[in-house]
């Protein structure tokens, strides 16, 4: 797997001394605070479907639709 090293902030392209992040400390901190009202918002109004529980509706099936191997209509002959 490739180890990919950043020599420049992809923000403010000053020059980063931790060269595992893509962005000097003060734009991170900058585009967290910026993201902040949207995360927020999203927790808050339930704007992540996944972690909402999935609701299933099942209707009783009635016996005499069941189809199978022993019907006439699903025999298949050779």
């Amino acid at each position: 797997m490739s180890d990919l090293l950043y020599i420049h902030c992809q923000s403010c392209g000053e020059r980063l001394t931790q060269r595992r992040n893509p962005y000097c400390q003060s734009c991170n901190l900058r585009l967290a605070y910026q993201a902040m009202p949207f995360l927020l918002g999203a927790l808050l109004l339930g704007g992540f479907p996944l972690l909402q529980p999935i609701v299933v509706d099942v209707a009783p099936v009635s016996r005499h639709l069941v189809r199978g191997y022993d019907d006439e209509n699903a025999l298949f002959w050779e």
